[in-house]
């Protein structure tokens, strides 16, 4: 993970964190059982779905540490 140096705005830090923890809330949507299952299914793709919500988690997480 990049320090916070290495960055030249706060805006792109706060692009790179939102990435980078849109990519953590992935693996642990991914690595749930449930959704495991959904995506042997066949004609069914959540990764739309999937990746929506670990953005939605990443936005929200980001949004809390503003706030403490």
């Amino acid at each position: 993970m990049k320090s916070r140096r290495d960055f030249k705005t706060e805006l792109e830090y706060i692009k790179y964190l939102r990435i980078h923890l849109a990519g953590l809330a992935m693996q642990g949507l991914l690595s749930n059982e449930y959704i495991a299952k959904l995506m042997e299914l066949p004609k069914h793709n959540p990764t739309q779905d999937i990746s929506a919500m670990a953005i939605k988690f990443a936005d929200e997480l980001l949004k809390q540490l503003e706030q403490k």
